[in-house]
């Protein structure tokens, strides 16, 4: 086996972190950082088989127990914690310490000639020094990155969202209390009673349902109601949830976080396509900002001291290390990614136009990899996609319905003039033959007659088609389904008028919806 140190990473809680209050807007431009950690006794006597701890110091903590017992910490995200009598404090303390405050802990430790401030790291338990070792990074950088989530000048914390929104919050709060407390004083009455006039008939001064109560005979009063009134408080929901969506408005416009980006909609969503993508934009706005302050606060800085580690491992060679330039934008290209994938999406609606130039299976490539599904397993196999493009694409019905038009248009061009014709000829034939003139004009017209039939029913069958066509469009069929389905029904009506003969009447057929009553003669199996 090979026993390897490697770095590895893990959330600090904010609380337990206290860097040097001088460090300004940068963690790393101080002095030191200290990191409070807590640790049961088992935890604190396995640290005596790691390399770098004091097994004589670790067996003094043990001996001495832990210092500080129930120790409260007052926090200010919520209630006071209560530590258990067993837990052990642990600070981990990274900073500079002298040559001799180093041989101090470890007299053993040799350093080179003139060196005197050394980068340690140094663990106390219990105030008590249990570890000392010299920072692995030349540099000396503390083990922490740090990000805001908006920079506060000389400040490493900057401003957080509760700040932000902190008078927001109170007036929701204070509103929502207040809206509470109405609520409860409003949903019932308040009983003024005058008890020289009247008096409870069981003796007991509380309101219950169906309670009997008297009228006192020395009582003065002549009219029970004026002894007895209920008054009702005023309800002022509206006016309290006006002011609690002021509040949510306010929280919004101080922490720069539009409901939007949480997947809520209201009264201010937009109801078309520009204004969404346009309110769309705006509302990722904050992911970019936080992708790029990510990459700049954590990515880099972290990925920085990794590439400082790999360059002091003396088992990686030479020739595999080199000056390099760090450019992470990780965290900013997942979020453009996050977007683009609803770009994606909205592409369906012209992928398919040929305008546009777009490849529809590199689009739906795309798509199902924006899914986080596997497009390999939704493609055809290369025998089935090669008899797919085989086969000749179908005209697009829209371009067979502007090649009927024209036809038609054509065609009636044609008629007219053959009627032209038609009509020269008779008259030049009429005009020499006076005599059988009725005869030739009867053939005349006989003859434009049946023409002008021939090309209605030319026509007839064109507009047919369109209206095939037509049909097919609106149902996002090919024109082959509609003609067959048309024929299925077809067919359904030929064998019902056969089967409804007086001679076979119990043989019709039965229809696929049966409504309330009786049809009217000659309708019946009608959609």
């Amino acid at each position: 086996s090979i026993d390897k140190i490697s770095p590895w990473a893990k959330r600090i809680d904010p609380w337990c972190f206290y860097p040097d209050p001088s460090c300004g807007e940068d963690i790393q431009e101080g002095d030191y950082t200290f990191e409070l950690d807590r640790m049961t006794q088992r935890v604190v006597r396995r640290l005596k088989k790691d390399p770098g701890y004091i097994p004589e110091q670790i067996d003094r903590v043990i001996a001495l127990g832990p210092s500080r017992r129930n120790l409260n910490i007052q926090r200010q995200d919520d209630a006071p914690t209560t530590l258990k009598d067993s837990s052990y404090d642990v600070w981990h303390y990274y900073g500079v310490l002298t040559k001799e405050e180093m041989q101090t802990i470890n007299p053993g430790m040799v350093f080179a000639q003139g060196e005197e401030d050394i980068f340690a790291q140094v663990t106390l338990i219990n105030d008590m020094v249990v570890r000392a070792v010299v920072n692995p990074l030349d540099s000396g950088r503390f083990p922490y990155q740090t990000m805001p989530w908006r920079r506060r000048e000389g400040s490493w914390v900057g401003v957080g969202i509760p700040e932000q929104g902190r008078v927001a919050e109170r007036i929701i709060n204070s509103a929502t209390r207040a809206l509470l407390d109405n609520a409860g004083i409003s949903s019932g009455m308040q009983i003024v009673l005058d008890k020289t006039c009247i008096m409870p008939a069981d003796g007991v001064w509380r309101i219950t349902r169906n309670k009997v109560w008297c009228k006192v005979d020395s009582a003065n009063c002549d009219d029970v109601n004026k002894a007895f009134s209920a008054v009702e408080f005023p309800n002022v929901t509206d006016a309290l949830m006006a002011l609690i969506e002021y509040g949510f408005k306010l929280y919004e416009e101080s922490t720069n976080i539009p409901l939007i980006t949480q997947g809520q909609s209201g009264k201010t969503t937009p109801e078309t396509l520009g204004a969404t993508q346009l309110q769309n934009n705006n509302a990722n706005q904050l992911l970019r900002s936080l992708g790029y302050n990510f990459d700049d606060c954590i990515t880099e800085p972290f990925i920085t001291k990794l590439y400082e580690w790999n360059l002091l491992d003396p088992n990686i060679p030479n020739n595999e290390k080199g000056d390099f330039k760090l450019n992470c934008h990780g965290s900013t290209a997942l979020v453009e990614r996050a977007i683009q994938d609803e770009t994606i999406a909205q592409l369906a609606s012209v992928v398919k136009d040929p305008a546009f130039g777009i490849n529809p299976r590199k689009w739906m490539k795309e798509y199902l990899q924006s899914k986080r599904l596997d497009a390999r397993r939704f493609q055809n196999t290369p025998e089935e996609q090669e008899k797919i493009d085989s086969q000749p694409p179908p005209k697009a019905p829209a371009v067979e319905a502007a090649l009927i038009r024209a036809e038609i248009d054509k065609m009636k061009l044609e008629m007219q003039a053959k009627q032209a014709e038609q009509e020269a000829w008779l008259k030049r034939e009429l005009a020499k033959l006076d005599t059988d003139r009725d005869t030739v004009y009867v053939d005349a017209e006989r003859e434009r007659t049946s023409n002008e039939h021939q090309a209605r029913m030319e026509e007839m069958r064109m507009k047919e088609r369109l209206a095939l066509l037509d049909y097919s469009n609106k149902r996002g069929i090919s024109l082959e389904q509609t003609k067959a389905e048309l024929a299925a029904t077809t067919m359904k009506l030929q064998v019902q008028r056969e089967l409804a003969h007086e001679d076979r009447v119990g043989e019709a057929l039965k229809p696929p919806t049966e409504p309330p009553g009786k049809a009217k003669p000659g309708q019946s199996y009608e959609s």
